[in-house]
C-alpha cells in the first residue's frame, strides 16, 4: 500500500483530504501490517469509522487494496484464512486452538490487504 499516492487522491477526493492525510500517516506508523481492518484503522487513528469504510471502498474500487473476509473466533481472535466472497466461508471453523466454533458465534470481518 506504500505505492498509494495520497496526495493524487486527495485532490481526486478532497471531501476526504484530512482523513485519507490521517489513514496515511497510521498505515506509515504500521508498515509491518499486510492486512488493513477500517474499524482498527478508524480507532487507533481516531478516525470516523464510517468514513474510513468508505475510503477503503474507493480504494479498493481504483484497485489499490484488495478486499477479502476473515472470521474472528467467538474470543476475537482473527483467524488467517481470506475469504473471497461471505459465500466461501464455512458456518464451521476451528480456532487457534483447534476448537470447532460456529461462525455465527464468531464475526465476519472485511479486511483490505496491501499489495
Amino acid at each position: 500500500m506504500s505505492s498509494v499516492n495520497f496526495a493524487a487522491l486527495s485532490s481526486r477526493y478532497p471531501e476526504f483530504g484530512g482523513l485519507l492525510a490521517g489513514i496515511q500517516h497510521w498505515i506509515d506508523e504500521h508498515q509491518q501490517v499486510r492486512i488493513l481492518e477500517p474499524r482498527r484503522v478508524a480507532r487507533d487513528a481516531e478516525l470516523p469509522k464510517e468514513d474510513v469504510f468508505r475510503v477503503f471502498f474507493l480504494l479498493n474500487r481504483d484497485g489499490l487494496i484488495r478486499q477479502a473476509y476473515r472470521v474472528k473466533d467467538p474470543g476475537g481472535d482473527l483467524l488467517p484464512h481470506n475469504y473471497k466472497t461471505l459465500q466461501e466461508i464455512p458456518m464451521e471453523l476451528r480456532n487457534r486452538r483447534d476448537e470447532k466454533f460456529n461462525v455465527d458465534d464468531g464475526e465476519i470481518v472485511s479486511v483490505y490487504m496491501k499489495d
